[in-house]
Formats: structure tokens, C-alpha cells, sequence
């Protein structure tokens, strides 16, 4: 049983953002901008919201001179950005934390199966049954110390533990 963590789903991403921002960018004016060569670029921006939009415009395709065509609006895209990060970072934690949820429910799901029991049960005879970390205490458990491979796990992935050491790998406490 190989556990992995969902793919970030994109799309879901995209339709929660744009969902959230109140502009659709209908409005989008060509605007030249000075690239860091010194070079000037036109470049698509909403006249609404700032944003801007994707894909250069080639200078032959505008059809006019440069200078017909106003300068790029760097505090109307500011103000766009500082609404703009905070939306697109919830929506990226929200979406990480439900596959960091599916994670866990494999993995519980692993660790109940009989195919854990098998690896947990080899790995702690391969240590002679005495904690790896402390070398004193009965070792009960099989800690991960890799999660690569979790579900196809190779023998040094696991080590074989008493409570107290894997309560101690884990800041006190298991999820």
C-alpha cells in the first residue's frame, strides 16, 4: 500500500481566487512597461482591478507607435497584489491542509492494516526488541524515520522504538 499526498488541485485553486476577487479583467487596456534591460514591453493590464494579464503583445500586432500607448499603472497593480496574495494564500492553505488531511487518513488507515503489522513486528526483531534511541527500554513501536516511502517502506526506513523515544521524535505527541 503506497500512501501519497493528493496533487495541489489548480483548478480548484484558480475557481476559489477568482471566486473571491470581485474583478474579471473584462477591461484590459495594452500599456507599455519598461523591462529590466530598459527595453519597453507592452503588456496587457485590467483598467479596473490593475492586474496583469497574461502574454506580451508584440510591438507589430498594436499597429500604433509606442508612445501612443499609456505607461504601465504600477500602484493600480499594487493595490491589486495586496488583495490578490492574501486571497491566493488562504486558498492554497485550505486546499493543503485537506490533502495533508487525506494524508493522515491513509496513513491511519496503513498503520491498522496487517501488512504495517508485519513491517512493525520485523522491525522491532531486527532490533532484538530494545529501543534503538535509548537502549534500555522495550522497544513496542516501529517509528518512520522516513516518510518517502511510507507503504513500500525499506528496512532502514523504520527503527524500532519504545513509547517514550517515539513520543520524543514527535514533540510529545502524535497527531
Amino acid at each position: 500500500m503506497k500512501i501519497a499526498k493528493p496533487p495541489f488541485d489548480f483548478d480548484r485553486f484558480r475557481l476559489i481566487v477568482a471566486a473571491a476577487l470581485p474583478c474579471r479583467h473584462l477591461k484590459a487596456a495594452i500599456r507599455r512597461k519598461i523591462d529590466a534591460r530598459g527595453r519597453t514591453r507592452l503588456r496587457k493590464q485590467c483598467r479596473e482591478c490593475g492586474s496583469p494579464l497574461p502574454g506580451e503583445v508584440k510591438h507589430r500586432e498594436a499597429g500604433q507607435p509606442l508612445t501612443r500607448f499609456r505607461f504601465w499603472d504600477a500602484a493600480a497593480q499594487t493595490r491589486f497584489w495586496r488583495i490578490y496574495y492574501p486571497v491566493a494564500e488562504a486558498a492554497r492553505c485550505s486546499i493543503n491542509f485537506e490533502r495533508s488531511d487525506e494524508w493522515w487518513r491513509q496513513y491511519v488507515q496503513y498503520l491498522h492494516s496487517p501488512e504495517w503489522a508485519v513491517r512493525s513486528r520485523a522491525c522491532i526483531e531486527a532490533a532484538h526488541g530494545v529501543c534503538v534511541k535509548c537502549r534500555r527500554r522495550t522497544a513496542i513501536q516501529a517509528h518512520h524515520a522516513s516518510y518517502d516511502r511510507v507503504g513500500k517502506e525499506n528496512p532502514d526506513d523504520l527503527e524500532a522504538v519504545c513509547l517514550e523515544c517515539h513520543k520524543s521524535f514527535h514533540g510529545g505527541s502524535f497527531r
